[in-house]
């Protein structure tokens, strides 16, 4: 108290000076707290929501291709692109002969013509590999027994089914091997 009466007038000097320290330390209490990847904080979230965006983007400027001619130029284009950015990028030019113009000057077609390194290896060992497309696939394994088409056709989402006997030590039996495409790209595969 004897504090309290020195300072007169301006007890709440003194307060402010006694709370000063409380609240520099919960500044860097509260900085030097780390969050879960899950809490829906910090850079995850961050990256989940931009790559959400993006999806979205995709999406709806797909939707704005409005004649077959656009539809089919971009199926055709689609196994080659790279990425979400370069589907963007494609389909954010005014018409087909921009797009056209554009894949000419991104070599788009030569990516057709030439397996990677990679996809060469599988190639010739007669495997698959994720984000294969279906050109390449088809080099590795042959032509599919059968085909199902999930959805829009142009999107090149399908579902390849492939039938072979494969020697065991019971003798042979048959195979069937799935092979499941996205934007004309391998996503997945399984074996029965």
């Amino acid at each position: 108290m004897k504090i309290l009466k020195s300072l007169g007038n301006k007890p709440s000097l003194f307060l402010l000076a006694l709370s000063l320290p409380v609240f520099s330390l919960s500044l860097f209490s509260c900085s030097s707290l780390k969050r879960s990847e899950d809490s829906g904080y910090g850079e995850n979230a961050q990256k989940k929501e931009a790559i959400q965006k993006i999806n979205v983007s995709v999406e709806s400027l797909e939707k704005s291709l409005k004649t077959q001619k656009e539809k089919e130029q971009y199926a055709r284009v689609l196994p080659w692109l790279k990425d979400d950015a370069e589907k963007i990028e494609m389909l954010s030019l005014k018409n087909t002969q921009d797009r056209q113009k554009w894949i000419i000057e991104k070599n788009i077609w030569q990516r057709a013509q030439s397996p990677s390194e990679g996809q060469k290896k599988l190639i010739q060992n007669n495997d698959i590999g994720l984000g294969m497309p279906m050109d390449f696939v088809r080099q590795a394994w042959g032509e599919p027994q059968s085909v199902e088409v999930s959805g829009n056709p142009a999107l090149r989402n399908e579902r390849w089914r492939y039938v072979r006997q494969i020697s065991t030590s019971d003798g042979f039996k048959q195979e069937r091997r799935y092979v499941y495409f996205e934007n004309g790209r391998v996503a997945g595969w399984d074996t029965e």
